[in-house]
């Protein structure tokens, strides 16, 4: 029963943002490879046609309390992906 409990509320968490985004946020403000990737995207988000797509994009650079899911795993083979 505690198992079930347990699972649960991991997965509850996988919907919102981490305890270590402010830190990713931080770390990404003192790059310089990473605000120049921002300029470009905000210099190029009119480009974006699909207003629904635009909105998201917008908000996923913008708003530091979106939940943007992915994957993360410890699996050698994915692992090698991501650092590619």
């Amino acid at each position: 029963m505690s198992c079930a409990s347990s699972a649960n509320a991991a997965k509850a968490d996988k919907n919102a943002p981490g305890p270590g985004n402010a830190l990713a946020i931080e770390i990404a403000g003192k790059s310089a490879l990473a605000r120049s990737a921002k300029t470009y995207i905000d210099q190029h988000m009119s480009e974006i046609r699909d207003d629904k797509l635009r909105t998201a994009t917008a908000d996923a650079i913008d708003n530091s309390h979106t939940y943007i899911h992915h994957e993360v795993t410890d699996q050698p083979v994915k692992m090698s992906k991501i650092r590619c």
